[in-house]
């Protein structure tokens, strides 16, 4: 089998080798490309050149997602921040001038004021007792009650 490296020899000793007749003088032999092992080197490096783009390109893409997101995320969580900063500051500044209004309110009437804040406050305890036990101290024990709830709860499921 014949061998052809041009890189190494002549032109002019290999066309004298070939088994080919001679082709007229004023035609150039042409380029055959890279070697084997060259070949294979270039090829390596052109599939490492596009492994490197398209890994590039999978990295830009996953940027332009989660970038984005993660700025928003960060903005919405500073707004919520901002708002939690503001109610909490407005709270802080309401207390003492509902305090000033409830103590106008206590020194022109302290007995109906303090019925009144106990009236509230039992409208907020109550409702969250799952039982209720009332004490009477004539009676020395427990008061018995009429539950209600649990009545129209039972007529109801019947």
């Amino acid at each position: 089998m014949l061998h052809i490296r041009f890189r190494e020899r002549d032109p002019d000793a290999v066309l004298a080798e070939s088994p080919w007749p001679d082709p007229p003088r004023t035609q150039r032999p042409r380029e055959v490309g890279f070697p084997c092992a060259s070949r294979l080197l270039h090829l390596d490096d052109h599939q490492a050149r596009q492994e490197k783009e398209r890994l590039v390109n999978v990295a830009e893409k996953e940027r332009n997602e989660v970038l984005p997101r993660a700025r928003g995320e960060a903005a919405q969580t500073i707004a919520e921040a901002q708002a939690y900063a503001t109610e909490r500051v407005n709270e802080a500044r309401g207390a003492p001038a509902r305090f000033d209004a409830l103590l106008a309110t206590y020194l022109e009437a302290p007995e109906v004021t303090r019925r009144r804040l106990f009236f509230e406050s039992m409208d907020l305890v109550l409702p969250a007792l799952q039982g209720l036990v009332v004490v009477d101290p004539k009676l020395g024990g427990p008061l018995p009650l009429l539950d209600l709830e649990r009545m129209l709860q039972n007529k109801g499921g019947r």
